[in-house]
């Protein structure tokens, strides 16, 4: 391609990344908006169907009736106080860091036997691996706030959450007390069966040990994969800090999976040396970070492996799997997918 054509190839991918990017950030802090809904929706429809409110401000003496009361008093003034300390603060996210917290406060306060024991161990169990993870991440720094919190102030979604009335309500309505109800609603299968079980149901069976074990394997899993991905990063930072590194290049050469990247990368490897006496660092991947982590990824450079005509890079891609016109136009589809991501992750990156 010639030095012009590539320039305005260039400037065409530009144009339509800073296009995208509004839309991308739309997406984005929408979704991070409306994805608790499903937990919203789901809990309620239980309770709709089985005709129980596990939460019932009206004890009667009831001691596990009282629980329940207790529970939603303690929500309500765990919505006060997030109300206040994040107006205070100025930062959305303080009630992040209750999110693993006040869910095994919940669970020991419906504890009235072995089952609801069990539910509450295997509760904190969760809530422990979760605020570790949340610490040493630095989620408990006064200041810390998620970016996408950032996107909707700045009315990038919606020019009426410039308003500082409509903040306030999105304050008082979604972070506050929707929030903590959510949280309130996380746990609230223990208060149910503290409500509803006779005494013999009160017992612990089979099944419960089964399902015990299975929950404690996968927080097992999980915490393996919070482990990875903390060492990832750990090295990274490391990677970055070594003075050795600091004026490092890391380049990504980059192209869908198939033969032809790996031929590419076999002759850069054969025509540059990769060695530490070098100033960069290169990488052979076809992953392409998803949106939202451009600016993290951790490249300097990314060298772009494009085919003319791009057909060459679908029939490659897509292998023996390419036998029909069906089957060539899917994946067509995913190689054009694949560009598209990756020029969103170059516009936060040197090209």
């Amino acid at each position: 391609v010639s030095t012009r054509n590539s320039c305005d190839c260039h400037k065409k991918e530009l144009v339509l990344s800073i296009k995208n990017q509004s839309r991308i950030n739309h997406h984005c802090s929408s979704s991070f908006i409306m994805s608790p809904l499903w937990l919203f929706v789901t809990s309620n429809i239980t309770w709709l169907y089985s005709g129980v409110v596990p939460f019932s401000l009206n004890n009667d003496d009831n001691d596990n009736a009282a629980a329940g009361a207790d529970a939603v008093v303690v929500c309500f003034c765990a919505a006060i106080l997030v109300f206040v300390v994040s107006t205070i603060t100025d930062n959305m996210s303080q009630v992040d860091r209750l999110w693993s917290i006040l869910p095994m406060v919940y669970a020991w306060m419906a504890v009235r036997d072995a089952r609801t024991l069990v539910m509450a161990c295997l509760v904190t169990a969760w809530g422990i691996r979760l605020s570790y993870n949340f610490y040493r991440r630095g989620g408990y720094n006064w200041n810390e706030e998620d970016y996408r919190w950032s996107i909707i102030r700045d009315g990038s979604t919606s020019p009426m959450l410039k308003n500082p009335i409509i903040w306030c309500l999105l304050n008082i309505v979604y972070v506050s007390l929707y929030q903590n109800y959510l949280l309130l609603m996380l746990v609230s299968p223990s208060f149910l069966v503290t409500t509803t079980t006779t005494t013999q149901e009160q017992e612990l069976h089979m099944g419960d040990v089964i399902l015990a074990v299975l929950f404690l394997l996968f927080l097992g899993l999980e915490s393996l994969a919070d482990q990875q991905q903390f060492n990832f990063h750990k090295e990274k930072q490391e990677w970055k800090n070594n003075n050795n590194n600091k004026n490092k290049e890391r380049i990504a050469i980059m192209a869908p999976p198939g033969t032809l990247l790996d031929a590419f990368y076999d002759w850069i490897r054969a025509n540059i040396p990769n060695d530490n006496n070098n100033k960069y660092e290169l990488i052979s991947t076809s992953h392409v970070p998803p949106y939202g982590y451009g600016k993290t990824h951790g490249w300097t450079r990314i060298i772009r492996l494009v085919t003319d005509p791009i057909l060459i890079q679908v029939l490659d891609s897509g292998g023996s799997n390419n036998n029909d016109a069906q089957d060539r136009a899917t994946t067509l589809r995913q190689v054009v997918r694949w560009h598209c991501r990756l020029s969103h992750v170059s516009a936060h990156t040197s090209l």
